[in-house]
């Protein structure tokens, strides 16, 4: 076999070409990565944005629960109010 300056030009060419789109595989993959964290990050802090106001929705439903319960309207509102601290309790200490 025997090797002249054209074959030697195909197989760069093959090559080169080759190693292109591995290269713009790679990039953009590592892009995609990079929004993809980014998304995750923003998801994580919109969560526990939530969280935090889910926390003081449910301070203020107990508040109310326990200006019902002092009119001695009771029914289920000490049970309830019962239950609440005891998710606080948990939530506090799961910290």
């Amino acid at each position: 076999m025997v090797l002249d300056v054209g074959m030697i030009a195909n197989w760069a060419a093959a090559i080169a070409t080759i190693g292109f789109i591995l290269g713009w595989i790679y990039k953009k993959t590592v892009k995609e990565l990079i929004t993809l964290k980014i998304d995750v990050n923003e998801h994580d802090a919109e969560i526990k944005n939530i969280m935090s106001e889910m926390e003081i929705l449910l301070r203020a439903q107990k508040a109310a629960l326990e200006a019902v319960s002092g009119k001695q309207c009771n029914g289920n509102v000490d049970k309830s109010i019962i239950e609440i601290d005891e998710y606080l309790f948990k939530k506090t200490h799961q910290i």
